[in-house]
């Protein structure tokens, strides 16, 4: 039985039906749908190493042997791509992926953006190649030109995480992780999530319901069970079971992922009311005053170059360009925008004021602001019903990503760019 939907008059009808009509890679025939896998990830063997040699022998030889092993699977793979794009209405697979974008000029929208921010990548690009050839010596790295991408730490060089410890600003600055006070507090993977809950129902947002507590995994079982660890966020598209798989341990970064997986949930459980097709995404703990007022930072530990040190770490400058040349695009879009729905909440709870240093959108904290959860709540129960950009309207009153949110946030006129120069 076959539908003419592209002629119904009810445009939410006929948008439900273009979203289930587009199989993805299940449109092609089910012995090539099967031979397509993702790509494998591969550990990251540079994360210790400091031998430039050593590094240097390991990217070439990875490269080479993956290189080889992988060109026929991969030319494989483009083409079979292309063939599901043409299965599902589309000329190619850029086609396809720029369709989630929604809006005819999303490629220049692209190039504006990284427009605006090239001058300042150019300008941390070469910050931090300066303090790699300090590190290195001047026959390993170039005092002008491309960085050397084997002493990156990653095997793409798409992130610069393992070089922040000997490029951050102040290198005797402690970093802000409150594992010990956190061990300190008695504070178990039950209060995690708890605490978690209580800073989103402070916004006026949905409480857990009993099933995700049930049935959601927050520990490593002890019952012998062989479990991937890798925390995840699943719903279950009744309306009612929403869960996380979770093998927490009582440490920093765990407390900010708690916080991370169950603002997956909250989208869920905003949007649960949504026929299931629109139960996609359309597209906050960690600031010192918030570690504060949880009890777990104590004041004056997050001086001026400890904040510096932190919107360093937190720019992810070295993916921008990688995201905006990569399938990754909407990933480079969500970046952006998750700036100005930053910037926009913190401005309607009154903890962002531009050019008030006491106010600054770095350190802004919405917990207990029920006027910043309700614009949130808000936009996330529209979920895919509507284009993204116009959820994000709703938030915002702006329908396209900016880059002034990401800059305003990490500080950058202000004082990180500053320290880039320097």
């Amino acid at each position: 039985m076959s539908y003419l939907w592209h002629e119904y008059e009810d445009q939410d009808l006929k948008r439900m039906f273009q979203k289930y009509t587009k199989l993805g890679t299940s449109a092609l025939p089910e012995d090539l749908n099967e031979r397509l896998i993702s790509a494998v990830k591969v550990t990251d063997i540079f994360a210790n190493s400091n031998d430039p040699e050593e590094l240097k022998y390991t990217w070439l030889e990875w490269h080479k042997a993956a290189g080889a092993a992988s060109k026929g699977n991969f030319t494989e793979y483009v083409a079979m791509d292309n063939e599901a794009a043409k299965l599902n209405g589309y000329d190619s697979v850029a086609e396809w992926w720029l369709s989630y974008y929604e809006a005819d000029d999303s490629e220049d929208q692209f190039a504006a953006l990284w427009a605006q921010v090239k001058p300042l990548y150019q300008q941390i690009h070469a910050y931090v190649r300066r303090h790699l050839r300090l590190k290195y010596g001047e026959d390993v790295v170039p005092a002008r030109g491309p960085i050397p991408a084997h002493l990156l730490g990653n095997i793409w060089a798409q992130s610069w995480n393992h070089v922040e410890k000997f490029t951050k600003p102040y290198p005797d600055k402690p970093e802000i992780d409150v594992t010990n006070a956190l061990r300190a507090q008695n504070y178990t993977a039950m209060k995690f999530f708890k605490t978690a809950e209580e800073f989103f129902t402070s916004l006026n947002l949905s409480p857990m319901p009993d099933l995700f507590w049930e049935r959601s995994i927050i520990e490593k079982p002890t019952d012998g069970r062989d479990m991937v660890c890798h925390a995840s966020a699943w719903d279950f598209y009744d309306g009612e079971d929403f869960r996380i798989k979770q093998c927490t341990t009582i440490t920093s970064d765990f407390f900010k992922t708690t916080h991370h997986e169950m603002g997956h949930i909250q989208y869920y459980l905003q949007y649960k009311d949504q026929p299931v097709v629109y139960r996609e995404g359309a597209n906050p703990v960690a600031t010192p005053k918030h570690l504060r007022v949880m009890g777990l930072l104590e004041d004056g530990s997050d001086d001026i170059g400890t904040n510096i040190n932190q919107l360093y770490k937190m720019v992810s400058i070295g993916e921008h360009p990688f995201l905006f040349l990569a399938q990754f695009s909407m990933y480079y879009i969500s970046f952006i925008i998750q700036f100005q729905f930053h910037r926009t909440l913190c401005q309607i709870a009154g903890e962002y004021v531009p050019g008030d240093d006491n106010k600054l959108l770095s350190n802004c904290d919405i917990y207990k602001s029920t006027e910043a959860g309700n614009a949130l709540g808000k936009m996330l129960q529209m979920g895919s019903s509507k284009p993204w950009q116009d959820a994000m309207e709703v938030l915002t009153a702006y329908c396209t990503a900016e880059q002034r949110s990401a800059m305003e946030s990490s500080g950058f006129n202000t004082r990180l760019k500053k320290y880039a120069s320097m």
